[in-house]
């Protein structure tokens, strides 16, 4: 993700998500930093795009969104991919996401990503307030002080 990537980036936020990033919080993730985004495009749409934060051994994703046009094949498991190997390459050994539990597409991605619930974050969303389900994916082998599974 580059800044010149952003202005669609926030385009997409808008059509997506009730909360949108704005323009200039989009920027963030192409800073470099402790911050990552990615996204799939044709050399002038972007198609998708993800977001991620990261430090020590942990990995917060915090955006995935892809243009209603371009649904339904396979671009936001390609972009939730990217993220986890970027995340593992750079020590993590788990990646952390919220979703709205009314999000039944992006659950059942996640799910089949490999992510198990753990935990609720009660009015983790507004517009409208809603619970927001913390979801996590073990990223490597070996102890990392979760349990089997997570």
């Amino acid at each position: 993700m580059t800044l010149s990537d952003t202005p669609q980036i926030a385009q997409i936020e808008r059509e997506v998500f009730s909360d949108p990033w704005s323009e200039r919080s989009l920027g963030y993730l192409c800073g470099g930093g402790s911050a990552v985004g990615a996204v799939i495009d044709d050399g002038v749409i972007v198609a998708a795009y993800g977001g991620m934060e990261y430090a020590a051994d942990e990995a917060h994703i915090t955006n995935i969104a892809v243009r209603p046009e371009y649904r339904r094949r396979g671009y936001a498991a390609a972009v939730m991919r990217f993220l986890e190997e970027f995340a593992k390459s750079r020590g993590a050994e788990r990646a952390i996401l919220d979703v709205r539990p009314s999000n039944t597409p992006a659950v059942s991605l996640y799910t089949k990503l490999g992510y198990v619930p753990a935990g609720i974050v009660p009015h983790g969303y507004s517009h409208p307030s809603e619970n927001a389900l913390v979801m996590v994916k073990k990223l490597t082998e070996g102890p990392s002080g979760w349990k089997d599974g997570q």
